[in-house]
């Protein structure tokens, strides 16, 4: 990245004070940031990834941030830097947590360790500022 220059994530934090606060929060909401994760289902030769290798980036999700969520499979598209296009079927996993610089390292750590445990070139990582919740059962 070039001196001087603002990566994603800062550019990103910039936009957090305003939005919380303009936001009408509800009173069991808080803005927190939510990070979407692409976990390919396979390597890039077509091999299934084993089991275990998820499983270790959920435990780092959960150790981390308490919990993960895991939307199913998705199907996408990626021109690799060979300028071969490779079709992946990857597991939509999404985490939320608090806006800190130090959970904002760890979320592009453990997305740094699944591209390079997963063998990709690269694993898709989203962070967007959301209002979360965790409502209770009504008495």
């Amino acid at each position: 990245m070039p001196t001087g220059s603002v990566s994603p994530l800062e550019h990103f934090a910039c936009g957090i004070q305003k939005l919380g606060q303009s936001s009408q929060q509800g009173e069991n909401m808080d803005i927190k940031c939510k990070a979407t994760i692409l976990l390919p289902v396979r390597y890039n030769d077509g091999a299934a990834i084993e089991h275990e290798k998820i499983e270790a980036i959920l435990e780092r999700l959960v150790n981390n941030f308490g919990g993960y969520s895991s939307f199913g499979v998705c199907q996408g598209a990626y021109r690799m830097d060979d300028g071969s296009v490779a079709i992946d079927s990857c597991t939509v996993i999404t985490v939320v947590f608090d806006d800190t610089a130090d959970n904002k390292a760890k979320i592009d750590s453990i997305a740094s360790y699944a591209a390079r445990e997963l063998q990709q070139e690269c694993i898709y990582l989203e962070v967007s500022l959301v209002a979360v919740g965790f409502v209770r059962p009504s008495k």
